[in-house]
């Protein structure tokens, strides 16, 4: 006959003092067999101290036993597992795919073979030195970091830790300044003044060239994203009476992760836009883009979207750029100079800047998170605009005679 078991807490076993014998008794259940029974290991001592002593020798060498295995899995698998259980959860899905990409073609390439526990600083610091003379930009070595230090600081964070340290914190990223700042393309305005003429344009039996033209004469005076001016509803988001536009959510193109898919990419309905900041963001609407939106309407306005096809349903961002382009390919620029749809909302910007609006403001029609990033984004146009009000300066005190 025995006592009643003692608990010692969740995951700590039990210990209880058996008569049959007068023997301390401790057990701790590592887990199922094959068969699927329990995995019971028992301890025995003379006294309960003795019992509670060997017993915890146990549970330290199975939790031991545990961590080194869990530590001889890959980078890869780990990442994987920390993009499935953590990450999903987390970020909208073209964020997903975006880190997905990065863990596969940026950061597995180089260190995805490498064993958890043997994952090294120097290792990482090798990765980023390969992306770099790989030719890869600033943002993709700092994204292929950002990843690996997240997973890291994660499994640091778990009960038990799924890694005894992280690697990627004595790691030292290259200067931005040793990078060319990614090139921005946008247009002039007598360039843009041609394009929106070319939009716009009709036959002499006064049928459009373009039945959709008006898309881009609203982009360049909107600075829409592509995926927001393909998500505009007419009674949802365009105001003709206050001529303004309000920007809800946008369409973006995902990896189709539903079973058996037959398609590898699908448009969704994203209701929250790129960042906060562009969420429900409205825009004033100018004589031009007014004018856009009217010849739109004459086309779409039966439907529910403002960029609808012959049969009401949205008009696809591939689409919508298709249409850019031959637009731009009439209005008779070469080849180099055929931007898609973003460079439409660069020139929005570029010449709201160069007309002296305020960088803040700007920001704000862009939708940008921050106005740090429409300053990094457009820092041409400012030292442009620094160097013409230099120039402007009076000359207050002058020393120099003709």
């Amino acid at each position: 006959m025995a006592t009643a078991k003692r608990k010692r807490g969740y995951g700590n076993g039990s210990v209880y003092f058996r008569e049959s014998d007068q023997r301390w008794v401790g057990s701790f259940t590592l887990g199922k067999k094959p068969n699927g029974r329990p995995d019971v290991k028992t301890v025995y001592g003379k006294t309960e101290a003795e019992c509670h002593k060997k017993l915890k020798e146990v549970i330290e060498e199975a939790r031991k036993s545990e961590y080194v295995y869990v530590q001889k899995d890959t980078v890869s698998s780990y990442l994987n597992t920390w993009l499935t259980t953590v990450k999903k959860i987390q970020l909208k899905e073209k964020s997903y795919d975006r880190l997905e990409q990065t863990i596969t073609y940026n950061v597995n390439p180089k260190i995805g073979n490498i064993q958890l526990a043997a994952l090294s600083t120097e290792d990482i610091q090798k990765m980023i030195a390969d992306l770099q003379s790989d030719g890869s930009s600033y943002s993709t070595i700092k994204k292929a970091f950002d990843a690996v230090n997240a997973a890291y600081k994660w499994g640091l964070q778990c009960r038990p830790p799924k890694v005894k340290y992280n690697p990627a914190q004595g790691v030292i990223l290259p200067s931005k300044k040793q990078f060319d700042p990614p090139e921005i393309k946008f247009y002039t305005a007598d360039e843009a003044r041609k394009i929106s003429e070319m939009a716009l344009m009709k036959y002499k039996n006064g049928t459009s060239y373009y039945p959709l033209g008006g898309l881009v004469v609203l982009l360049l005076n909107t600075g829409l994203r592509l995926g927001e001016v393909a998500a505009l509803e007419w009674d949802r988001d365009i105001d003709f009476e206050n001529k303004i536009l309000t920007v809800h959510h946008t369409i973006v193109t995902v990896k189709n992760r539903t079973k058996d898919a037959k398609k590898a990419y699908i448009i969704k309905d994203q209701k929250t836009t790129k960042t906060d900041a562009g969420q429900d963001r409205v825009i004033p609407l100018n004589d031009d883009a007014i004018f856009a939106l009217r010849t739109l309407k004459e086309v779409t306005g039966k439907y529910q979207y403002v960029l609808a096809t012959k049969d009401g349903t949205r008009k696809s961002t591939r689409d919508i750029d298709k249409i850019v382009r031959r637009v731009i390919i009439r209005a008779g620029f070469p080849e180099e100079k055929v931007y898609g749809p973003h460079a439409l909302r660069h020139t929005f910007a570029t010449l709201l800047l160069l007309s002296g609006v305020d960088i803040k403001v700007v920001s704000e029609l862009l939708g940008h998170s921050n106005v740090t990033i429409t300053y990094n984004t457009y820092i041409h146009v400012i030292k442009e605009i620094k160097a013409k009000a230099i120039s402007q300066l009076p000359n207050f005190i002058s020393c120099a005679k003709t």
